[in-house]
């Protein structure tokens, strides 16, 4: 094992702490700031595994993460061309640093995880979060990204344990409003 390959492992780690997190984070600019920080740690991660498509797109992502906290503030950055550029600018990182057939699993992540945040909704960025894991998944294992495998399945389990409780706990909140309705309209 080189220092290169430890240190790897070592900001896989620090990238399941800051996912775990990120569970928690019910405020999009929030979420959104712990995109950026597990992005570019998991972009240094990658790059001392000399896996450069799946390094620069997860950079790529972090920079990207910064400009969609500014939609809403500011008109440019709200503009629907700015989730065009990402997938365009995606799409380009991609072609130019493909190396083996499976740098294709981050390419098409990136491309998807360029639309679901430009949604003002959590819930969205969670199910985004969640359709995305597999590839990642299937990707760390090919490029010995063990700590970020760890990541990738610790934050799915959890993530979709939270998304059916919160899921579950939102029915009952419908359901209560509903019968509380259904009993004032008797009482009139």
């Amino acid at each position: 094992m080189t220092a290169k390959f430890i240190i790897a492992q070592i900001l896989g780690i620090v990238s399941l702490i800051i996912g775990v997190g990120m569970f928690f984070l019910k405020k999009k600019p929030l979420f959104i700031c712990g995109s950026f920080l597990i992005n570019f740690v998991l972009g240094v991660e990658y790059l001392l595994l000399n896996s450069y498509t799946a390094a620069c797109l997860c950079l790529f992502a972090a920079v990207r993460y910064l400009i969609y906290l500014q939609k809403g503030k500011n008109k440019f950055f709200s503009s629907v061309w700015i989730p065009i550029f990402f997938v365009i600018a995606n799409i380009l990182i991609s072609i130019f640093t493909y190396q083996i057939w499976y740098d294709i699993l981050p390419s098409i992540s990136a491309v998807t995880v360029c639309i679901y945040p430009w949604f003002d909704n959590v819930k969205v960025l969670k199910i985004g979060t969640l359709c995305i894991a597999p590839l990642w998944i299937v990707y760390d294992i090919l490029v010995y990204a063990w700590a970020s495998l760890v990541m990738e399945i610790v934050c799915l389990v959890v993530e979709l344990v939270i998304f059916i409780l919160m899921e579950i706990k939102e029915r009952a909140e419908a359901r209560k409003e509903f019968e509380i309705c259904e009993e004032n309209k008797y009482i009139v």
